[in-house]
This record gives C-alpha cells, sequence and structure tokens, in this order.
C-alpha cells in the first residue's frame, strides 16, 4: 500500500486482498497448506477481520502488532491516562498553569478529551458490528493461535491495552490458551531501533514455528 497501483483501501475492505495474497502464494508454493497472517497497526486489524470474514481455515494462526482499535472514546481515555494525567504531575505544567501561560486551546482539549473518556462506547447493531467487536470475535475463535506483540512507546499499543481491560469479551480472552501476549517495553510503533526490530523477528519466527 502506498506505492501500488491501484485506488487506495482502507483496512477495512482488504479482505479480497488478503485472499487473493493467500491464494497466490499457496498456488506457487504448493508445498505449503496453511499460512500464518502478520500485521502491523491496522495491518493486524485486517488480519483479524480477514479471519471474521471468511472463516479460512487455511490460516493457522496470526501475529498481530500493535492492532488498531480506535474510536474518540479510546483515543480520549488513552491521551488522559497516558498524556494529561502524566502532565499534572510535572512542576513545569502548574508553573504554566499559574503563570498564566497556558493556552485556553490547552484547557480545552484536556475537557474535551475527559468528557469522551467517560462516554461509555453505544452499543454495537447485531446487524451492523463494530470493527473492534469483529476483531474481538475472530479473536475467540480458539482454532487458530494469536500472538499479540505491543510495543511499550506507542499509544496505538497503549489503546489496544485500555480496550483489553475495558471490553468484557476481551477481559474473558486476556487468558485465554490459544492467545500469547509479549510486550516490548522499550519498543516505539514500527520496531526503528535494530536491536528491538531483530528481538521481535525472532518472536515471529517462534510464533510461526509454533503454529506447525
Amino acid at each position: 500500500m502506498g506505492d501500488s497501483g491501484g485506488a487506495l483501501r482502507d483496512f477495512l475492505a482488504v479482505t479480497p486482498d488478503i485472499k487473493s495474497a493467500i491464494d497466490a502464494l499457496l498456488a506457487t508454493e504448493m508445498h505449503l497448506k496453511r499460512v500464518v497472517l502478520w500485521g502491523l497497526c491496522d495491518g493486524a486489524s485486517a488480519s483479524l477481520l480477514y479471519c471474521d470474514d471468511t472463516q479460512d481455515d487455511r490460516v493457522c494462526g496470526c501475529v498481530l502488532v500493535n492492532p488498531w482499535v480506535r474510536s474518540s472514546e479510546s483515543l480520549a481515555r488513552t491521551r488522559v491516562k497516558h498524556y494529561y494525567l502524566q502532565r499534572l504531575k510535572q512542576p513545569e505544567f502548574w508553573k504554566k498553569l499559574f503563570g498564566g501561560h497556558l493556552s485556553i486551546a490547552a484547557l480545552k482539549g484536556f475537557g474535551s478529551n475527559l468528557r469522551l473518556a467517560s462516554k461509555a462506547p453505544a452499543p454495537s447493531l447485531a446487524s451492523s458490528r463494530s470493527f473492534q467487536d469483529r476483531m474481538t470475535s475472530a479473536c475467540s475463535n480458539g482454532k487458530r493461535k494469536l500472538q499479540i506483540f505491543l510495543s511499550g512507546n506507542d499509544y496505538t499499543a497503549k489503546e489496544f491495552i485500555d480496550f483489553r481491560q475495558q471490553a468484557p469479551a476481551w477481559r474473558a480472552l486476556i487468558k485465554a490458551k490459544h492467545i500469547t501476549h509479549l510486550e516490548f517495553n522499550e519498543a516505539d510503533h514500527t520496531f526503528s531501533d535494530a536491536n528491538l526490530k531483530k528481538l521481535m523477528i525472532d518472536a515471529t519466527i517462534d510464533a510461526v514455528n509454533h503454529n506447525r
């Protein structure tokens, strides 16, 4: 995506592309019968949506790196918990506040995020499930192993962790035997550090080997 031709589609509409990629791989490498999907961010989300859409038995596992579960409420909760609360602990924040150097826009932003963070997500209709519900449904299927890799220095990962703690269905899945959670505390979203990237690649190889 990005360098390839054709109309740009987001992660909600790439199930046909994933199927075409699997079909092409297995047609070319005829000794292969099963695959593991690897995805970063909305690629991880797209992998789960593919599994929910197709129930493709050829997919025996998924490696999900910093899965994307964002909603306006989840983003606000993440900002309040991991940004604003940390700011309140910093002396320079209070100096700015009492010195009159904190902008009105900053205060309004905090208030807006606080209101959104406290808002309960609207229940999804069965006929129009949210993409987060569809991801959870795919994770609930114990026929394929899932490895979830989370970066410590990444708001997308923090949103997923908060989502995992908030959603009742996910709380039941945290200790599921077919799901493994691995955290890379110093890693950023794309594992830009070479050493951490190698650790992540090694963990991916282990995940694939466990799906054989």
